[in-house]
C-alpha cells in the first residue's frame, strides 16, 4: 500500500520555496505521503477479522475489560523555512538535533558499579552529549579507562553540502579527564581506535579481514578517508 518503515523521521519539502515539514517519531511506524503535502503515520494497526496472512486470528489486542490497548507515542513536528540553508550556515541540521532530543529520553548507559570511581552518574550523562553535529557518548570500562564513541548523524538530506566534520579525539579525552578530576589534566593519555563493539582494535580487524577476489570483475578500490574526520552517518569508537 506504498507504506514504508519510518524509523526516525519523515519529511515533505516544497521544491519552490524550500519550506519543509518533518515528523519525528520515537519508534518505528508505517508511514507515507500518499497525497501531495500530506504525511500519514500509522499509530496502531487493528483488525477485527483474520487477514489470512498466517496468524489465523484477528489482530485485535484488548485489555482485561475488552477495550483496545492504548498506544502512547511521542512525536516532534518541525517546520523549517529552508533546512538546507540552515545546515550550510550552521554546520548542523535542526532535524538531527531534534532527533537527538527525542532519543535522549531512552538513552541509557550501563556500566559495572565502581567501574570508574572518578565519575558519577550525573557526570556521565552530561559528558554524553552533542556539540553541534558531533555526538559524543561515554562508557566507563575500568578505573581510568573509558570508551568514547563519536558520531556524525547528518545525511545527504539534512546536510547535502557537508561531506565530513573534523574532530580531535585527544582533546576530547583530555577534556573528559579534566572534568572528572577537578579540572586537572592528565600527564599522558593512551588512545586506541577500536571496532564499534570495542571487541578488538581497528588494526586487529584489518589484519584478518577477508578480501574477495572475483573473477571477471574489478574489486572496488578502498576509499581513503581523513584520519580525524567523521563522514556522514559514520560512527567511530576509541578506548
Amino acid at each position: 500500500a506504498n507504506y514504508y518503515p519510518i524509523n526516525s523521521a519523515i519529511s515533505v519539502v516544497d521544491t519552490l520555496s524550500g519550506h519543509g515539514f518533518t515528523v519525528l517519531n520515537d519508534r518505528s511506524q508505517g508511514g507515507s505521503v500518499l497525497r501531495e503535502g500530506r504525511i500519514e503515520l500509522m499509530i496502531d494497526r487493528r483488525l477485527f477479522a483474520d487477514d489470512d496472512k498466517g496468524v489465523e486470528e484477528a489482530l485485535n489486542e484488548t485489555d482485561a475489560n475488552g477495550k483496545p490497548l492504548p498506544v502512547h507515542i511521542h512525536n516532534i513536528w518541525l517546520l523549517e523555512k529552508d533546512h538546507q540553508n540552515f545546515s550550510e550556515e550552521n554546520g548542523y541540521s535542526k532535524i538531527k538535533m531534534a532527533q537527538r532530543r527525542l532519543s535522549s529520553n531512552s538513552d541509557m548507559t550501563i556500566a559495572r558499579k565502581n567501574a570508574m570511581a572518578n565519575f558519577d552518574e550525573s557526570q556521565i550523562e552530561s559528558l554524553s552529549a552533542s556539540n553541534g553535529n558531533l555526538y559524543t557518548q561515554v562508557y566507563p570500562v575500568a578505573l581510568d579507562e573509558i570508551i568514547i564513541r563519536v558520531e556524525n548523524p547528518e545525511d545527504w538530506y539534512t546536510a547535502p553540502s557537508m561531506q565530513y566534520i573534523c574532530f580531535n579525539i585527544t582533546e576530547i579525552a583530555d577534556d573528559l579527564y579534566a572534568q572528572a578530576n577537578n579540572y586537572n589534566h592528565p600527564s599522558s593519555i593512551s588512545i586506541q581506535e577500536v571496532t564499534l563493539t570495542a571487541s578488538e582494535t581497528v588494526e586487529e580487524r584489518e589484519a584478518h579481514r577477508i578480501t574477495w577476489n572475483i573473477e571477471g570483475e574489478e574489486f572496488p578500490t578502498k576509499i581513503e578517508k581523513k584520519e580525524n574526520a567523521l563522514y556522514r552517518q559514520e560512527m567511530r569508537t576509541f578506548r
